[in-house]
């Protein structure tokens, strides 16, 4: 697989098999907290990695994708509505800056859309962003982080970010800016290419 290149640079990265549904087996664990039943659930989710489709399904997390790219058309928005009723998803995840512009785009043209749920991963996201999402889909939202190296979990828990060390040994390393860390981790899912530290 690849890293998004949000550090300047996409790395290729070997992922064995088994930790990407163990992985999921976590994503899955704090989702249930939020209402989302790993049986039924449906999911619609703007993010990228995707493939060379504007839509795709994805079984493992039974979810639509659809490219946040599609959102900068604003003729495609009632299509990308069809694609999310059809589909019948509950929840809406992904990037929060997609979610957003989404919300803003159902506004602005008049269309309402509802969801149990918000699920923001990927991004960092404004208290005001948030804000407008819960009340344009008349929902709750939650987040988590991880990411692609397979090292790291957390879910914010009432403003706080709670890291999960059955998934891999988290430390907080202070930096020279006041009250800024690096996160530093040594992962337990991926064996194919352990990270350490």
């Amino acid at each position: 697989t690849f890293t998004g290149g949000s550090s300047g640079q996409a790395l290729r990265l070997l992922l064995d098999q088994e930790s990407i549904y163990k992985e999921r087996a976590y994503v899955c664990n704090f989702l249930m907290k939020h209402g989302y039943d790993l049986r039924k659930t449906r999911t619609v989710a703007f993010w990228g990695h995707n493939k060379t489709d504007d839509y795709y399904y994805s079984p493992l997390k039974n979810e639509i994708v659809i490219s946040p790219f599609r959102l900068f058309k604003e003729e495609e928005l009632e299509g990308i509505c069809r694609d999310i009723e059809k589909f019948g998803a509950e929840f809406i995840a992904g990037y929060p800056s997609a979610i957003y512009t989404f919300a803003r785009l159902l506004n602005k043209a008049g269309r309402k859309m509802r969801f149990k749920e918000a699920v923001f991963y990927a991004e960092n996201f404004s208290e005001d962003e948030r804000v407008y999402i819960e009340k344009t889909f008349k929902c709750e939202s939650c987040s988590y982080y991880g990411h692609t190296e397979r090292a790291v979990f957390a879910e914010l828990e009432k403003g706080q970010w709670v890291f999960q060390d059955s998934y891999g040994f988290t430390e907080l390393v202070s930096t020279e800016n006041q009250g800024e860390s690096r996160i530093v981790c040594t992962g337990f899912l991926n064996k194919k290419m352990p990270l350490i530290r």
